[in-house]
């Protein structure tokens, strides 16, 4: 099973500083953009990798993975979300996101930062990503 770490490298800065929670249910991600900015988020994810040790060992929630792990993972991403720009172009928008948070869904593991105290949504059990960002 891949790692979908939304948080990781496309979403937030200092993301290492919080404590991470493994999502155990079926969430529906959307993008109000439909994805047109995503893709250059991951591409220089992608090659902010070339310059790193990809051994080095990230801890989620109770699992680690290798920098190579996410690295994976985020390619893997880079085809799904590939494929339902494609189908955004032919199909309804519905059907669409429906597939794409299936795939998400049965082939990652999905983390969510946990709100500190100070934070929108602590205590609320929400999180909100409002940019995609690295913080490599």
């Amino acid at each position: 099973m891949k790692v979908l770490v939304l948080v990781l490298s496309l979403i937030i800065s200092n993301l290492f500083a919080y404590e991470m929670q493994q999502v155990n249910t079926s969430i529906n991600f959307y993008d109000d953009l439909d994805f047109k900015n995503l893709n250059l988020a991951i591409e220089r994810q992608l090659r902010s990798y070339q310059s790193q040790n990809m051994d080095k060992v990230v801890k989620m929630g109770a699992d680690t993975f290798t920098k190579a792990d996410m690295q994976k993972s985020i390619l893997f991403f880079q085809k799904v979300v590939k494929k339902t720009m494609d189908c955004l172009e032919q199909d309804l928008r519905e059907t669409c996101y429906a597939n794409f948070n299936l795939v998400l869904n049965q082939n990652f593991k999905i983390y969510k930062p946990i709100p500190l105290e100070w934070e929108a949504g602590h205590g609320t059990n929400q999180t909100q990503f409002t940019a995609y960002y690295s913080p490599d």
